[in-house]
């Protein structure tokens, strides 16, 4: 190897000036732009050693990794843009580019084959000894799953992965035939080329640290297109997919059916796409085959899977149906919607509460197991059907169950430490203008202040910021549902609250937790290394380290993310 410059040569304390950087850039700009290394006779003062990487992709086929090494960032950048130049044109291609500067290295170390490893998931790369010439960036880890839970190396997911690049590959297994062998975890700093720019990334990813209508937009209908893709010929949806290591669950849930058919139809709503409609009557079709009559009156209707018929299924049912037949008109399922709505009333106490979550249909006894979101979801689904409908006794019922909730399940617990009931939100929303009542605005107001109080506001990690969890991994299913409720509660303090300060600041938190949700969806930039590109595109995975798309999670952020874009501007796309 010609240039002996590797990981242990390179200096974090040596940083790279802001006029270096620039100069840099536009060095980078013109030599992609030409496809010609091009300094245009300009010099940096820098002249440490440097490591750069150039990831080269077309859309659903896997980035090509190329690095260089060299004293200055110019000598490094020429090294890795020469290798590159003899696999691909840039000039007459539209690719995208993502470029890596290593900014640290923090062990050096001997490790074995089945070592343990010890780096930060997503943030930190590996590099092998310096006679194997080969280097792995956080993303290629992350996205594919190539070390286990324990961090060891899967040696066959290496080279099933490496195989897309083939010099990588014999690399590889030139380090794995040893006995012990010597290795680097390091950290890099990563822009996206774009622009004529070099866009700052973050784990392999745009921080939005503010978004625009047309980013919303853009995630909107990426996530919408995610779903239709995932809807089976037998309108049942693809439930879950684990991009990093291309497997698709078997599992299914009824609930989270109704409830992602309900979002669909919001993004059927939002963007009128001629290709969501047939698909969504096919999952509308689906899910009708889940019913049955119901055991307390038969000429009533619930939907049932695994002997089991859940209260809060049946509500968001109630909504998703309700919800299509005010978007499109269609209203053939009229009355099945009125049976569904009228069964929940048989498993509705007089109090408010109800008579169980689960019945078991095949006895009709009832599971002791309650589940905090069942209440919010019927009591939003009584009153979408009421506003089509017209049956009080709906909205008696919804009431009843919002004063239960309020007054029973919720009283006396501090502000701060009330569930963060969104699905209770979106109903108090819609109820309050039916039936005003302050207990309404007031229970909305203490929700909120949970919620808030539990947003992550500082991290280490920037792209945390904005999430609702500070023990783990966050969710971005959590954010957005979170979203969800803030923004349903900002509609209805908006209105009705009289709390202008405070309405501001739940929009103020809102927008924070689009940000982070934003931050989690595949995009053409985050699926640059994963296995089936077409198939990630648009879905939001489960948490910021965790590369599963379930169609909740996808359901979630696509109805936070298309309030907040109606909120902005709600006259227009």
């Amino acid at each position: 190897m010609k240039n002996k410059i590797w990981f242990d040569d390179i200096d974090a304390a040596l940083g790279i000036t802001e006029s270096d950087f620039k100069i840099f850039e536009e060095i980078v700009v013109s030599s992609f732009k030409a496809n010609q290394f091009n300094v245009n006779n300009v010099t940096l003062k820098d002249s440490a050693s440097h490591i750069i990487f150039i990831s080269v992709a077309e859309f659903a086929v896997t980035a090509t990794v190329f690095h260089g090494q060299g004293l200055g960032l110019l000598a490094a950048f020429e090294m890795a843009f020469k290798k590159m130049q003899l696999r691909f044109d840039c000039s007459s291609k539209d690719y995208t580019i993502k470029i890596d500067i290593v900014d640290s290295v923090k062990t050096k170390k001997q490790y074995k084959r089945h070592s343990q490893y010890i780096f930060t998931l997503g943030l930190e790369g590996i590099a092998f000894g310096k006679e194997f010439d080969l280097a792995i960036l956080p993303e290629q880890i992350a996205f594919n799953h190539l070390f286990n839970d324990e961090f060891q190396i899967i040696a066959n997911r290496m080279e099933n992965y490496l195989e897309k690049n083939p010099p990588e590959t014999q690399k590889f297994a030139n380090v794995w035939r040893q006995d012990q062998f010597e290795a680097y975890i390091f950290k890099t700093t990563s822009y996206l080329l774009e622009d004529n720019k070099l866009t700052p990334l973050f784990r392999g990813q745009r921080l939005f640290e503010d978004f625009t209508k047309q980013d919303l937009k853009n995630a909107i209908e990426l996530g919408g297109k995610y779903l239709t893709n995932v809807v089976l010929p037998n309108g049942r949806y693809e439930y879950q997919y684990h991009v990093d290591t291309n497997f698709v669950a078997r599992d299914y849930n009824f609930l989270r059916h109704a409830g992602t058919s309900f979002s669909l139809v919001e993004y059927l709503e939002f963007t009128n796409d001629k290709d969501c409609l047939p698909v969504l009557k096919r999952a509308l079709e689906y899910m009708k085959l889940f019913a049955f009559p119901g055991l307390e009156d038969p000429e009533t209707t619930c939907f049932g899977e695994r002997g089991l018929v859940k209260v809060g299924g049946n509500g968001l049912a109630a909504l998703a149906l309700a919800k299509y037949i005010k978007v499109t008109g269609d209203d053939k399922d009229k009355d099945l919607l009125a049976r569904i709505c009228n069964w929940i009333l048989t498993q509705t106490k007089d109090n408010g509460n109800f008579i169980g979550h689960k019945q078991r249909y095949h006895d009709g006894s009832y599971s002791s197991k309650t589940v905090l979101y069942y209440p919010g979801e019927v009591i939003y689904g009584l009153t979408l059907s009421y506003h089509l409908l017209g049956e009080d006794k709906w909205i008696d019922a919804a009431n009843r169950i919002a004063h239960w909730m309020i007054n029973v399940r919720d009283k006396g617990i501090a502000d701060i430490k009330l569930e963060h009931d969104h699905w209770l939100l979106y109903g108090l929303n819609e109820l309050h203008r039916i039936t005003p009542h302050q207990i309404y605005i007031d229970h909305t107001i203490k929700t909120c202040t949970a919620i808030m109080h539990r947003q992550i506001l500082t991290s280490e990690y920037p792209d945390y910021i904005g999430a609702h969890d500070n023990r783990g991994d966050p969710s971005s299913t959590q954010a957005a549902t979170r979203a969800e409720g803030l923004l349903a509660a900002y509609k209805l303090l908006r209105d009705f609250g009289n709390v202008p300060e405070f309405t501001a600041k739940v929009m103020e938190y809102a927008k924070r937790s689009i940000c982070f949700q934003l931050r989690t969806q595949y995009t053409e930039i985050t699926t640059m290394y994963v296995h089936d590109a077409k198939r990630a595109l648009g879905g939001f995975r489960g948490a910021i380290n965790s590369h599963d798309v379930r169609i909740d999670y996808v359901q979630h952020n696509i109805s936070a993310l298309i309030s907040m874009y109606n909120l902005l501007e709600p006259c227009s796309h």
